[in-house]
């Protein structure tokens, strides 16, 4: 069945391929990262669109990545934590491609310090059409003190004046920091771009398992030491999320945006807001643990896997109105969720079962083998099926 399964997933892209052959243009693109969370399921979708696409990354390949894409592109093989240029496996795919080499758009998915940006920029200078990258709501984790109390919009983006304030900022959050740099590196060279800033995503084949995790957690409950616990300072508050698919279709349609949409950073996230107790209650009602008590715990250091930031939800407005963004929560906590129950049990991610296995028996019981009842009760999978018996 699963090979089946894959045999029909290669079919149903060549297929989509030649359906578009005919009918649009082929673009080239230039994707850098494209083996993970959001880039796997982007460039899946790329390519079933019938463009021609080359990959530049580590050459890990995540999930089923390493069957649903790799054989459909040029990938390079390259870290970017080194220079582009002492990259052999690039360099040799720019001399052999020459001067002719152009890139209709650049989609930047690994792009986490601004000296990354600048080396594509000048590896590619005058090769490159657009630049769409791929950043996160923690920019604005160091940016001043907003003066309005709606949810953040894309102009709240704006570093403070003081130095010192700066510095406090960039060190309680480096990851924002370095992404707003990445953003103002882009900005200042002047090639066209769209920047789309994510809060936190879920969906199938979330490398981070933060959502498979909680999803577990509530499954076993019955079967586990530790209940279901938020800090009290989540417990009310509204949070931001994005659905995968969504922002894959988003980038997907950028490619014909018109160039005014473009030079432009964009919030993406769902039209609702959820707390972090909606959202668990809406994983607990679709896997039929409704049942299942969900607890406050006053320490404001209690372990939580969302949010990954702290100043609460991001205006989508500007997205609506000019990218036509316009999508719901409940589809996509529904897909979510029924991605995870069927991924427990198939062997296609085994490897992936192990690991949100072993962070269940390590936070969420006393007892390892409270985890091996739970999941044969649950699911029908006996000891040894995806569990590691020592961590």
């Amino acid at each position: 069945m699963e090979m089946l399964m894959k045999v029909i997933s290669v079919l149903l892209i060549l297929a989509c391929s030649f359906i578009h052959a005919i009918s649009g243009k082929q673009l080239n693109i230039l994707v850098f990262g494209g083996n993970g969370f959001i880039g796997a399921e982007t460039v899946e979708r790329i390519l079933s669109e019938n463009h021609k696409v080359t990959l530049v990354n580590r050459g890990n390949w995540y999930w089923d990545s390493g069957i649903k894409i790799k054989p459909f592109v040029q990938h390079i093989t390259c870290d970017r934590a080194q220079p582009l240029k002492d990259c052999n496996l690039l360099q040799s795919f720019l001399l052999e491609s020459g001067e002719s080499l152009y890139f209709d758009f650049v989609i930047d998915f690994s792009g986490y310090f601004s000296f990354q940006i600048t080396d594509v920029l000048e590896t590619f200078r005058n090769q490159i059409g657009k630049y769409i990258y791929i950043s996160s709501d923690s920019v604005y984790e160091v940016c001043k003190e907003k003066h309005h109390y709606e949810f953040t919009v894309e102009t709240d983006a704006v570093r403070p004046v003081d130095e010192k304030l700066q510095q406090e900022l960039n060190e309680k959050d480096d990851y924002g920091h370095q992404k707003l740099e990445c953003e103002e590196e882009l900005i200042q060279d002047g090639v066209p771009y769209l920047i789309l800033r994510l809060p936190d995503v879920i969906g199938p084949r979330d490398n981070t398992l933060r959502w498979w995790m909680y999803q577990l957690w509530i499954k076993l409950s019955d079967h586990l030491t530790r209940p279901i616990t938020i800090p009290k300072r989540l417990f009310y508050k509204s949070l931001s999320f994005v659905y995968v698919k969504d922002v894959s279709d988003l980038i997907v349609n950028s490619l014909s945006f018109k160039p005014d949409v473009f030079n432009e950073a964009y919030n993406l996230a769902f039209s609702e807001t959820q707390t972090l107790y909606q959202l668990l209650s809406h994983i607990r009602d679709k896997i039929g643990k409704g049942s299942t008590n969900i607890y406050l715990n006053e320490r404001e250091d209690y372990m939580h896997l969302f949010p990954s930031v702290t100043l609460g939800p991001i205006n989508i407005v500007k997205a609506k109105e000019r990218l036509g963004w316009n999508t719901p929560f409940e589809k996509a906590a529904e897909k979510t969720t029924k991605f995870y129950e069927n991924a427990i049990s198939n062997i296609s991610f085994t490897a992936e079962a192990d690991r949100v296995i072993e962070k269940i028996q390590k936070y969420c019981t006393d007892n390892l083998h409270d985890v091996y009842n739970g999941l044969y009760q649950e699911y029908g999978i006996s000891t040894g099926h995806h569990i590691k018996q020592d961590l």
